[in-house]
């Protein structure tokens, strides 16, 4: 839902409103994102009552404050801030905050274990290196629904290392996500209008 709440904020943050078709394309993304995910309250399996309800609370705040997050992104690199010095203090202040749970639920970890934490790091830097340089450059009605490719990329990677074979309404999602990002595309290059 970041991408979602990425344009939401950028309207009352930044003044860049999305038009209809625009909106149009990130909800239809959503509902591609919905078929690969399948939460559970939609699709049935829900267990015992309410068991689902505290992980979703947490996705849903997630994806409200990343959002967010990219509105004041794209706020800061406007004003002329350089995307590394936001990298930088956005990744300080996740240590800073995150250290007092990390000492409090302290585990011992292997040396593989160490080195995934430091490969998934390595990501995540050149990641968030990356999408805020896509912040700066464009408002968020017009690259935010790009968000929606880490839903592909994930089960290309889950095929690939883990062996996970989607299943068809999975495919069908997939399907969904890439058409609203190509109609997006399309329209803000004025192939459409």
């Amino acid at each position: 839902l970041s991408p979602f709440f990425a344009m939401l904020t950028s309207i009352i943050i930044l003044k860049e409103a999305a038009d209809c078709f625009q909106w149009a394309c990130i909800l239809t993304a959503i509902a591609g994102a919905v078929f690969v995910v399948k939460p559970s309250f939609l699709f049935g399996n829900m267990g015992v009552a309410g068991d689902n309800l505290f992980p979703l609370a947490i996705a849903l705040i997630g994806g409200i404050f990343a959002g967010i997050a990219y509105a004041f992104l794209r706020k800061a690199t406007v004003k002329g801030e350089r995307g590394i010095i936001v990298v930088a203090f956005f990744s300080t202040f996740s240590c800073v905050a995150l250290l007092p749970f990390i000492i409090a639920t302290y585990q011992p970890i292997t040396w593989l274990q160490f080195f995934y934490c430091c490969m998934t790091g390595v990501a995540a830097c050149f990641g968030q290196l990356f999408i805020t340089s896509a912040y700066s450059a464009c408002p968020a009605k017009e690259i935010s629904i790009y968000d929606y490719s880490t839903v592909i990329f994930t089960a290309l990677l889950g095929l690939i290392v883990l062996g996970e074979i989607p299943d068809a309404i999975s495919i069908i999602g997939y399907v969904i996500i890439i058409g609203a990002s190509i109609m997006n595309y399309l329209y803000n290059n004025d192939y459409l209008r």
